[in-house]
């Protein structure tokens, strides 16, 4: 395999694990936020992760052979495994992100204000006995319809009964949210896009040190 092709090898890899990553993410997005499916696409998301990740491996570190290089002990190997931990990290803050503001994000951009009834709790004890998850439900207050649990607690003070704003998805995909809350996404979002910077700073680090590899190599 000559230089230009062991490059090809290398940039195919990457972009196979820069997908892999958002893959995950949406597997995680999904599973954390919505409604209903989130458990299906993680079931179908989490093989799909891991042949992404497979194949990405190997086709990346394709781009050594004939180097002379021991497996993993080639720079671009080494970059690739760098490129992987970084892209662990990244997923790791960005679903945290998303974990506690993802609902939130998401209605800033597609939620639809609805005026709504604070209409009752559902508590869920632990093993101990104590409270460990609390289920806040509102109403359409035109229509009555139950518009399901709310994804964050409703502003304090709020009583069963009280009327409250809330975004609620078009598509009922993810849960609603008080449109109080829904007002402060600017650092969770630009954490987000830090993560995805993260990434693409990483996969440019890869091809980079690849190039530089290749290139002083006889073809």
């Amino acid at each position: 395999m000559g230089g230009l092709g062991r490059f090809g090898s290398l940039c195919a890899g990457v972009v196979v694990l820069a997908v892999c990553w958002l893959a995950a993410l949406v597997t995680l997005a999904g599973w954390m936020l919505l409604d209903a499916g989130g458990a299906l696409l993680a079931f179908l998301g989490i093989p799909v992760v891991l042949v992404l990740l497979v194949i990405g491996a190997v086709v990346g570190t394709a781009s050594e052979e004939g180097l002379g290089r021991t497996s993993g002990e080639g720079p671009i190997t080494k970059a690739l495994m760098a490129f992987f931990f970084i892209g662990c990290g990244a997923l790791v803050v960005a679903s945290g992100v998303l974990n506690f503001s993802g609902a939130n994000i998401y209605h800033a951009h597609f939620g639809e204000r609805t005026e709504a009834v604070f209409s009752s709790v559902v508590e869920f004890n632990g093993e101990s006995g104590g409270v460990v998850k609390r289920w806040y439900y509102v109403d359409d207050r035109a229509t009555g319809d139950n518009l399901g649990p709310l994804a964050s607690p409703p502003p304090d003070g709020t009583e069963k009964g009280d009327p409250i704003t809330v975004l609620v998805d078009p598509a009922g995909w993810i849960r609603p949210v008080p449109a109080d809350s829904a007002g402060w996404t600017t650092v969770p979002t630009v954490i987000l896009l830090g993560c995805a910077g993260v990434v693409a700073l990483g996969a440019l680090g890869v091809l980079a040190t690849g190039l530089v590899v290749l290139t002083r190599r006889p073809r």
